[in-house]
């Protein structure tokens, strides 16, 4: 219709209802998202998107004031599409994305949102050469085009990438992927920095090393040097000839009333008990805060026996170098009422192991976490997913741990042996061929979010029903946990249960001692 000195165009009723209604749905599922419900959030940016039909005012002829209109609408379906692939991503769908990234990345060169999603796709997809490849080909463009690097974040990804971070194998978003990523680097650690491209207008991209150049320095201290929490000390113990390193905290100013055994899990050591992104939260330092020696072990063919186990030991060659490092542990330090075993993922395996037919002596009962008897995964694909600490099965929602925790994650991160890697597959059925022939109180923890094993009730109640010896079986669930679960904000809570428990198994010792004191007396 004609107005004042141009026209002016009047929206069709049903017009603005789409548009309101695209807008009511991109808030609310804005709004999911930050409550961490993307898979509702992926639906209704689905649902807002799909009133979209073609391009922007395709069959209007325009003028620069409906250009600009048509190129504001299009950012705000851009930004739909967006936030409607962040949410696909904090489902774990990484694999079926990539096309549809590709695409609006080709529509869209220099959005660096869509690049940081497409890099995290593929990485999390197992094709890293690709991930780094597009950071490689968008440093290009930019640098091109815009006469800019691409920004810290984008940066930060690609260091991440370079150092298979764990942080990147998270169900999580790209958001939070970011805040994870900037966190660790600016808490200096994460590993090594990347290589970063050479600045200059007639740059040429080559393989060749040469031609890269560190991004930052950075004073890393390797895995063996890494310095442990205050009161936390490197000791090594005989294992009938075979030394092993491990971590040690004690009471002060009175004896211990037990000792703790810790047993890590496959691909990493004793310092997955010191998690030092936050004090509290140190199995050591906590337990040595309460009275008890606290000594975390790492197992055959990691650190200092890595040289001379290179293939590492079967779980029954770990059980019996465990009891013989338990020997001389218990010749040297005061171990009070006895020791407790407390033992993670693969460690548990080999703690149930140790326990059964020959009980070490004095050992008071059995803590395990994220051990089960039936894979909730292809038991087959278990070394695949677990190759370089790359699957998010092992954290599950990142803001499940405290920032800084994956900037420590070179410290206990190590090689699988390969003995120790063959027998994944087969770790049910040497949980069930032992369980039968513990004779101590056991308990077991699921994390609430532990995702390599089947945790619904019948299969809970078999698994306890497998240790027909034990005096007591207790299986718990933990509460806003990971598979990592001493590595988590729920990890005190944890830590705390389990010396609950060991309290409990501590009772009949110290009733019968009163017994036996009144009897002679």
């Amino acid at each position: 219709m004609t107005y004042d000195r141009g026209y002016l165009f009047s929206a069709p009723q049903s017009m603005r209802k789409d548009f309101e209604e695209f807008t009511r749905s991109v808030e609310t599922g804005h709004q999911y998202m930050r409550n961490g419900r993307n898979a509702e959030a992926a639906e209704l940016f689905g649902e807002a998107l799909a009133l979209w039909r073609g391009d922007v005012l395709v069959d209007v002829r325009r003028g620069s004031v409906l250009d600009a209109y048509a190129v504001k609408l299009e950012e705000v379906r851009l930004s739909a599409q967006i936030l409607r692939l962040d949410a696909c991503l904090g489902q774990g769908g990484d694999l079926h994305l990539i096309p549809e990234l590709n695409a609006l990345a080709g529509l869209h060169p220099l959005n660096e949102t869509l690049q940081y999603q497409r890099m995290v796709a593929l990485y999390r997809s197992g094709q890293v050469a690709e991930a780094l490849a597009g950071y490689r080909s968008f440093y290009v463009q930019v640098m091109e085009q815009v006469g800019i690097e691409p920004s810290a974040h984008l940066r930060d990804l690609q260091s991440a990438i370079l150092n298979s971070a764990p942080v990147l194998s998270a169900v999580a978003t790209s958001e939070e992927i970011r805040r994870a990523v900037s966190d660790d680097e600016g808490n200096g650690g994460g590993g090594p920095a990347p290589a970063r491209i050479p600045s200059g207008s007639h740059l040429r991209l080559s393989s060749s090393p040469a031609r890269w150049r560190p991004r930052a320095t950075k004073t890393i201290l390797p895995p063996s040097q890494a310095s442990p929490s205050t009161g936390v000390r490197r000791i090594t113990l005989d294992a009938a000839g075979i030394p092993l390193s491990a971590l040690i905290s004690e009471p002060v100013g009175a004896p211990a009333r037990a000792a703790v055994v810790a047993v890590h899990d496959s691909g990493t050591n004793a310092d997955y008990f010191d998690g030092r992104a936050r004090p509290q939260l140190s199995l050591l330092t906590l337990g040595a805060s309460l009275g008890y020696t606290v000594i975390a072990v790492d197992r055959p063919g990691y650190r200092l026996s890595a040289d001379q186990l290179p293939y590492g030991l079967g779980l029954l060659g770990q059980a019996a170098a465990l009891r013989a490092a338990l020997d001389d542990f218990s010749s040297r330090f005061a171990t009070g009422g006895g020791l407790f075993l407390l033992a993670h993922s693969y460690g548990g395996n080999v703690a149930l192991a140790a326990a059964a037919d020959h009980t070490p002596p004095g050992l008071l009962g059995l803590d395990i976490s994220g051990c089960g008897h039936e894979y909730a995964v292809d038991p087959h694909e278990v070394s695949v997913l677990l190759d370089r600490g790359r699957s998010a099965k092992n954290w599950g929602p990142l803001s499940l741990y405290p920032p800084g925790t994956f900037s420590g994650a070179r410290c206990r991160a190590e090689d699988m042996p390969a003995r120790e890697r063959a027998e994944l597959a087969a770790r049910p059925g040497l949980f069930r061929s032992v369980a039968p022939r513990v004779r101590v109180p056991v308990r077991l923890t699921f994390a609430e979010h532990e995702a390599w094993w089947r945790q619904d009730g019948d299969t809970l109640a078999d698994l306890a029903a497998q240790f027909v010896a034990a005096p007591r079986v207790t299986v718990d669930r933990q509460p806003d946990a990971g598979h990592n679960i001493s590595l988590g904000w729920a990890a005190r809570s944890y830590h705390l249960r389990a010396l609950a428990f060991l309290e409990s198994c501590l009772v009949p010792r110290e009733t019968t001692h009163v017994e036996r004191s009144a009897a002679v007396s």
